[in-house]
């Protein structure tokens, strides 16, 4: 799903996306390469299905391994933050999978980055953080 956002000066795009664990990880990345080669600021929602010690995890897997590297060379961030909550729970355990990526230009609009306590229809749990320059009194709510 994508969303296009835009402001007075700006525009954001923003787009949620599952990286299926029975496919290649290349499929994934090369849609995010894709959308990066025509889209400026852009924020990832995405189910992952990566571990990763970078974004707060008990380990890294090879996928994990993958996907950082592929973040480092494109200059792209995660906004999650350390928490005593875990974004994704089951029966099998506890992960944190569930992402918020953003580019250059989107990073410093996100604040306030956290999951929510709340409970969800779902095994993953709501990623909540506000939208706008810290310096905006009217920042917009967004939920991954």
């Amino acid at each position: 799903m994508v969303v296009e956002t835009r402001g007075e000066s700006t525009s954001l795009i923003l787009i949620s996306m599952y990286f299926d664990i029975n496919r290649t990880i290349d499929t994934d990345l090369q849609k995010i390469q894709e959308i990066l080669t025509h889209a400026k600021g852009t924020i990832f929602a995405v189910d992952s299905n990566e571990r990763s010690t970078t974004w707060h995890d008990v380990l890294t897997n090879k996928r994990g391994k993958a996907l950082e590297e592929f973040l480092i060379s494109r200059q792209l961030y995660i906004a999650n933050e350390e928490s005593c909550y875990k974004t994704f729970q089951s029966g099998r355990g506890t992960s944190n999978i569930d992402l918020t990526i953003s580019n250059n230009q989107t990073i410093g609009s996100i604040n306030n980055w956290s999951i929510h306590e709340q409970e969800s229809c779902s095994d993953h749990d709501i990623l909540k953080y506000e939208l706008g320059n810290e310096k905006d009194s009217q920042a917009t709510q967004g939920l991954s």
